[in-house]
Formats: structure tokens, sequence, C-alpha cells
């Protein structure tokens, strides 16, 4: 750690270094590892009957480096009254956070809330649930007269604060030098107020004005005298400003640059004859990044080079290791280089577009990433709207978020004087949340086919598609019974059989229970609205446009039968049958070549070839990070759901005993293309089923699908590489033109995304988000020129 020693005139003492270690080792052990999250979304406006896409980030609070830990996040779509209406579990032990919500064609016009927070908090601080408006319109729907397009909405406290507040600079007041003051001013419904102000001091005379921004903030500086007193003059209120104390000292900011920052150790009248030793740490994202020692008053330069990009917090300490006085300061740097280079200059309509990411750092080595991409019409979606990642470091060390996602460096420097300044909050500390280990629990009541209750009846539960899950209960008197199963996703089919004789369960039903959600009492939602703004405007785009109409209803079923060639001028395919493609084994088949595991029956197909012990199509595609492993495996759907493997390919298809599979179809080149970039090594294809002599009806079992963990599908667009769509008649008006939620940079620092372009001639703005392994926040906007 850099160590400064300063002195007021006096040699510095050896014991220095042991005080400043010390109160740096115990600013170390205080950083948080509890993780907190950020959501990336495709877009704001949405259209009723499409799907939401979203990437969620969790990382640590005090470092930004991402957790790889094993957390359920839970995430959720609620109305204006924070009633869930969806909610999806998502599990974090691979940092594949992507989810989509399927948005209900019969929801209403209006605003909606996406709010995302770690299962099993119980106590959440605003910074530990993530929430923003979603604006969801359908146009069979007369649209609101009012819809509060441009309130902004955040959680709060369980106080809103409103009114004033008055924030000297280092906490104090200290007589005889210049004085930062940060201001900022509330009406009773929490509306930033913009009017003037003047400091008088008691003998009537004017010391200085100011006047707040549209964020009712703002900044001025005051010489105080001992004596006297000082009073505001704002908005027909007359508020005093906090008297300098005897005995005080104060840490002030006086210069800052793009290399440097300069600060002031002042001290009170009392303190200043003693000339007491004093000691100042800096700390940011976890590091201790600059330490120094001084006597009496004094300058510190800090030299900026190992300070990363944020919030970076000064503390003083006086000669008991007491705190005294505290600053937080936001740091606007380019820590990272990120180049993107398009293949084109512009594109024409249902053109591939071929986008490269390098990202490096300051002394151009590769840099490691995580990242989500967003490409969206520009006449449909602005680029104003959106929560922003490197933003939103700023409100980790607020006690309520900002009113705005684009502040002006002005506006943050008063936000980090005016909030969490009590010095008794030094360390981050945070509920501890243990890891989800332990599996999902299964819940419903048992009934009967005349919904009578099934009591005391033992039951077991178990899951072809996945093995080791076997579970038993008996239901209670009310049928109820609760089991827990290690981790299974969506769309798993579970089959129920009662233990007992001659007792047929596949008539039974299952009731389950309502969504359990956590209520954060002790947080509100807080509005303001400001008038008419981007909000607005996007949306009005958006109905204009239309955006996303064409990918509602039975479009993708319509343009997947197009593209294989199996569409009749009526408009659907005469067969629901697939075509055209040849390498696929039945059921019929693999009862006539009885493989002794579904992998073998696999391996049967040409193409598919063995690679140091991995199952792959043609060898795969090497791996990002340079390494032999599941990355050159190919993607499995089975029963129309991607799969996410927690092993191999071979050990995941041997769980299936191949009497109970209908067919097994590989997929590669265009085939494989409408499921994304996910397909690059090909597609396994398997649709499972009973033989009609085994079905569940004829062994008593009742099937039932339980909500697991959340893997999201493939974002779908049209494949124009196939001729058939290209040509096709029919207006693609896609509003989010791209999204890929997880997006790797390789060892080299690079990764690549391509997609294909709509029909209406616009400019998409492309934005990637991510964090990388070193912590560091990246967004990134650009545009694609979309020409005729």
């Amino acid at each position: 750690m850099p160590l400064l020693l300063l002195s007021a005139g006096a040699g510095a003492q050896p014991s220095s270094y042991a005080t400043l270690d010390s109160l740096a080792a115990n600013l170390i052990a205080g950083n948080s590892k509890s993780p907190v999250l950020f959501v990336h979304i495709d877009k704001p406006v949405q259209l009723a009957g499409n799907h939401l896409w979203f990437k969620v980030y969790l990382f640590q609070r005090s470092t930004n480096i991402p957790y790889a830990g094993s957390k359920t996040v839970i995430a959720e779509l609620t109305d204006t009254e924070q009633n869930v209406l969806t909610q999806l579990k998502l599990e974090s032990s691979d940092m594949l956070l992507e989810g989509v919500f399927k948005l209900p064609g019969e929801w209403v016009t209006g605003k909606y809330y996406l709010r995302a927070y770690i299962d099993g908090i119980e106590a959440a601080t605003p910074q530990q649930v993530f929430i923003t408006p979603v604006y969801i319109y359908n146009p069979r729907q007369a649209p609101a007269e009012d819809s509060n397009a441009d309130c902004v909405e955040y959680f709060a406290g369980g106080k809103i604060e409103k009114g004033i507040r008055i924030s000297p600079e280092g906490n104090w007041l200290i007589n005889g030098v210049e004085n930062l003051i940060a201001f900022e001013a509330r009406d009773e419904n929490g509306k930033p107020i913009r009017s003037k102000g003047i400091v008088k001091d008691n003998r009537d005379t004017t010391i200085t004005s100011f006047e707040t921004d549209e964020w009712g903030l703002a900044k001025f500086r005051i010489n105080p005298f001992k004596a006297r007193k000082y009073k505001i003059l704002f908005n027909e209120r007359e508020l005093y400003l906090p008297e300098a104390p005897l005995s005080a000292y104060q840490l002030s900011l006086v210069q800052q640059d793009s290399s440097k920052l300069v600060f002031r150790v002042a001290l009170s009248d009392m303190l200043y004859s003693k000339s007491p030793a004093s000691y100042f740490v800096g700390r940011s994202k976890g590091r201790i990044c600059f330490t120094a020692a001084g006597k009496g008053m004094y300058l510190v330069t800090v030299p900026l080079k190992n300070f990363p990009e944020g919030v970076a917090e000064f503390f003083l300490y006086d000669e008991n290791r007491k705190l005294v006085s505290k600053r937080n300061v936001f740091i606007a740097k380019e820590d990272l280089k990120i180049t993107i280079r398009p293949d084109k200059p512009f594109y024409r309509r249902r053109a591939t577009a071929k986008i490269d990411v390098e990202i490096a750092d300051a002394n151009n080595k590769p840099v490691s990433a995580l990242l989500s991409v967003s490409v969206v019409d520009k006449k449909m979606v602005t680029e104003a709207l959106g929560p922003n990642i490197r933003d939103y470091s700023l409100m980790l060390f607020l006690s309520e978020p900002p009113l705005s996602q684009n502040l002006s460096q002005d506006a943050k420097e008063i936000l980090l004087l005016t909030r969490n300044t009590s010095l008794d909050q030094v360390n981050i500390h945070q509920e501890a949340i243990a890891d989800s280990s332990e599996g999902i629990i299964i819940k419903g009541k048992l009934l009967g086919p005349k919904k009578e209750v099934i009591a005391h009846q033992p039951i077991s539960i178990f899951t072809e598609q996945q093995t080791g899950i076997l579970l038993f209960d008996t239901t209670d008197e009310k049928g109820n019974f609760e089991l827990r199963a290690s981790k299974f996703y969506d769309s798993t089919k579970f089959l129920l059989q009662a233990d007992g004789k001659n007792i047929n369960a596949s008539n039974w039903q299952i009731e389950w229970p309502e969504i359990k959600s956590a209520t954060f009492t002790h947080l509100k939602i807080e509005t303001r609205c400001f008038g008419r703004g981007p909000a607005e405007a996007a949306i009005r785009n958006f109905k204009h446009h239309a955006g996303d109409s064409f990918l509602v209803g039975n479009t993708r079923q319509w343009l997947q039968q197009l593209s294989s060639g199996n569409y009749d001028k009526k408009g659907l395919g005469s067969s629901g049958k697939k075509k055209g493609f040849t390498r696929m084994i039945t059921r019929e088949q693999l009862n006539k070549l009885n493989p002794s595991t579904t992998a073998n029956a696999v391996k049967m197909i040409p193409g598919v070839v063995m690679l140091n012990n991995r199952l792959t199509i043609r060898g795969g595609v090497p791996a990002l990070l340079g390494e032999l492993d599941q990355n050159i495996e190919p993607l499995v759907i089975v029963d129309g759901v991607q799969v996410r493997l927690q092993t191999g390919v071979v050990d995941y298809l041997n769980s299936f005993q191949p009497d109970n599979i209908e067919y097994i179809e590989v997929l590669t080149g265009p085939e494989a293309a409408a499921y994304g970039t996910r397909a690059a090594n090909g597609v396994i294809v398997l649709k499972t089923g009973l033989p009609p002599d085994r079905s569940v009806a004829g062994k008593n079992l009742l099937a039932f699908y339980p909500r697991g963990y959340h893997y999201a599908p493939v974002f779908y667009q049209p494949d124009y590489s196939n001729d058939n769509l290209r040509q096709a008649a029919f207006n693609d008006n896609r509003a989010t033109i791209y999204w890929n939620g997880n997006l790797f940079t390789d060892e080299k620092g690079k990764a690549s995304f391509s997609f294909y372009t709509a029909d209406l001639p616009s400019q998409y703005l492309v934005t990637i988000m991510g964090i990388s392994s070193r912590g560091e926040f990246i967004c990134k906007q650009f545009i694609v020129e979309r020409n005729n």
C-alpha cells in the first residue's frame, strides 16, 4: 500500500506506520463479502404478449467483483401496488443469471416494476433490492389518459426524506477557513425544489447566494467567524447552519483534477494550538489505495493512479484512532479501453451485422469480463431510459438512491455530501445470506378428481429427466405435502405415485400455493413525477411503430415452417411433422438398435463423435477460455426447453431410459441457427414420451411440472440466412433487434456477436453492460446504421 508521512514542522514518529497499518487492516476486515445485484433489461418499453429479457449481475458490494457463490435470485414483475404478478428463480453458481418474462397478452396498458433480490433476505437495505419501472403497452386497449410515464420510482427507507438537508463537508464547520456546504431541498411530496437562496450572518450581512438545480441540489462556500451565526433564506424559509464545534477535525477536498486530489485537514479553535497528530486513509472497492499521517493543519496530495473509477472513501482519525471526519469522492476515470468494431459502416434490411468487442486496461492488457448486450431500434427506444450499471456504483454509497441515472459530477458530489455522512457508518455491514445449496421446495395440496382432499396418503415423487431425485412424504389432514428436491429447472417433468395397493393417482390434481414473495414492509416505493420527457416520447414512438407486434401470436411458428419450406398459402403448414431433417432417430429405430444407453444411441447419428471424453458434433468449437471443457459440447433441448447442464452431455443423456424417448434429432448449420449463438457446437433435440403401453395413466402416475430454477431460452430472431425467410413478405418491426445475456471475453479480451437487421430504416442503439473480473463496471453504447 502506498504510504506517505506528512508533518507540520515536527518529525514523523515511527509509530505512525504501525498506526496506519492497524487502521488499514481494520478497514479491510470490515469489507462486506455479501452480494448485491444489478439488472440490465433489453428495453424499458414492452409489448403485452411478447418477452422481456434481463440479466442479473451479482457482485460483492465492497469490491464489485462478480460473486461466484451459490445464491437463489428472485426476479419478479409487480403492479403499481407491488403485488407480485409473476416470479422466476435463478441460481447463481455459474453466473449465468439470464432470464425472460413472458408477458401475458391480457395485461393492461400501464406501468409495472421489475424487482430482483436475493432469496433469504430478512431486512433488506435499498442497495439489496433492485427495482426498475417497465411500461407495458397493449394495443388492444385504449391508452390511459395519464400514464405517469416520467415518474421516477425507487426504493427508499421507511422514512422518506423530505424537506431540507444542509451538510458541511467533512461533517463539521471550522472557523477561519473556507467551508463547502452541500444543500438539498424537496417539498412535502418529495419533489425537488428549484429556487434561489441567500446566506446571511447574524449582522444581516449577505455572505453568499446559491440556486438549486432541477434535482433540488446546490453547493456554496462560506468562511465562518467565531461567535457569529449563519442562516439560509430559501423558498420563504429561514434555516440556520450548524455552529462550528469547539473541538473538531475537518477533512475537505480543495482541489481535484484528472491526476490527483488535494485534501486539507483543518482543526477547530481549541485543537489548533495543540497541533495533534492525525491519520488519513483512502479506500476504494475494498482496497486501501493511500495512507498518510501528519500533525496540526496540513494538505495531502493523493495521486489517482492507484484509484479505480467509482466512489472512493477517505477517513481521518485522531491520535486515539477515533474516526473524526470523512469524505466520499466520486472519481470519474476510464479504467478500461473498450473497442467496438462493426464489420460494415451500415447495413441493409435483413442483413447480418457482426460486431467485435475488445476490452483492455490502461496498459493495454486484455481484461476478462462478463457482458450482456441489447440492440434496440432507436426510433422506438431512447438511450436516456433504463438503469446504467456505472451510475449504479454511486447508489451503493447512498442511504437512498438518487433521483436520476444521468447525474453531473457536481450532483454526484453533492449527493455524497448530503447522504450517508454518519461517522458511525465506516464499514459496510450487511446481513449474511447463506448459500442456497439445499435445493427447491416442492409444496402443494393433493386433491382427488372431484377436488376432495387426499389426506394421510404416502406418496413418492421422482423424475426421469434427472438422476438422484426420489422423494417421499405423507399428506397431512388437509392434503398438504412438502418436499425438498435438489436443483432442477423449469419444465422438468415429475411423476407422483401413491404408495399402496391399486391406488390410481393419474386422475388426481395438485393445487399449488400462491407465489411467495419477500415483503419489504420497511422499504417503500417513492414516486416523483416531473412532467413530460423522454419516457413519454419513447412510449409514443413505440406505439406509433407498433414495436414488436409481428412477434406476437403464432408468428414464430409460421416463420419456422416457412424456413423449412413446410408452408402453404393458407398461412400454416399442412402437416405438423418435421420435414427436411435426416439425422433423426425415432422410437421405432431405437427399439431396433437396442442401445444400452441414450448416449450410445446419439453416437450412432452421423457427425457425432467423442473428443476427450466429451460428446461433440464434428468435434465442436474451441472453448473461449482456451480450455477443452463443456464449451465444445452441443446445446441440448428437451421437450422444447433448453437444458442447463450440471454435468457433461453424456451423463445427462444417460439419465433417460431409451424407451422413454419419442425421438432424438441432431441439428447443425442453418438448422441450428434458430437457437442463436449458443448453438455454435450444434443442437441435440430430445422429445420424451412413454410408449402407448407404458403411458402415465397406465402406470397410475400423476405427471406435473413444479416451478424450478429458470433457465432462459435462446433469444429469438428471424433466421435471414434462410432464403425463404429473407424474401418473405412480412413486416419485421422488432424493437429489440438482439439480446445476449451471457457474452464472455476470451483470454485476449475479445468477444463477438452477430444479429439480423429488421425492415425499418433506422439507427440501432447497441448497449453493452457488464463487470470485469477485477470489479470494473462496464457500460458502453454505440450506434449501428440501418440504411435503405
